[in-house]
């Protein structure tokens, strides 16, 4: 594959495997839609629009999970209006949360269609009274049907718009459209 690629000269060392197996992952990111008039997050099947809710992460940092399925049951309570793909309106369009390994400190980022939406504050306000160790929220505004996560523009709503990490002495800030893999 790297002689494919005219990169036939690069040396590339065995992988170094983790040893977890399941909840790895400290950020994620997935859809919001309702699902018989019920807000549920999931995935899409491939190549098509059908949407499967789904009821839990094995990949996902299980505290990455619980603030998922608090964030979802906030946006159920206050009868959030949420994407619909097919209209291309409504508020909220994605989750995004990041979890620092260092502090276990995390940021939600809501991808929102609008930014007119007045359960701004209560969804914030639900938020920082049910989850101690968010230690931001963030809307990523993106109104163009796209098949991109995130818009260009980020809106810091609440505390930090950024997590901060560290890998071998070396601290970083991440902000919700980074990548970043310790």
């Amino acid at each position: 594959m790297l002689t494919k690629e005219g990169l036939d000269g690069i040396e590339v060392e065995d992988v170094i495997t983790s040893s977890l197996q399941k909840h790895y992952r400290n950020e994620v990111v997935f859809p919001v839609r309702k699902v018989n008039e019920q807000i549920e997050i999931g995935f899409y099947e491939p190549r098509t629009t059908n949407f499967i809710p789904l009821n839990n992460f094995v990949t996902t940092n299980s505290d990455i999970e619980k603030v998922l399925f608090g964030v979802r049951d906030i946006l159920r309570e206050l009868d959030v209006s949420v994407y619909d793909p097919d209209t291309n309106t409504v508020f909220v369009r994605n989750i995004d949360v990041r979890r620092s390994e260092t502090n276990d400190g995390m940021i939600i980022t809501l991808v929102i269609h609008n930014k007119d939406d007045v359960k701004l504050l209560e969804i914030s306000g639900l938020i920082t009274e049910k989850f101690h160790n968010v230690n931001g929220i963030v809307l990523n505004f993106k109104p163009h049907k796209t098949n991109e996560i995130f818009g260009k523009e980020n809106i810091p709503v609440w505390g930090n718009d950024f997590i901060e990490d560290e890998i071998n002495g070396v601290s970083f800030e991440i902000s919700p459209k980074s990548f970043f893999q310790n």
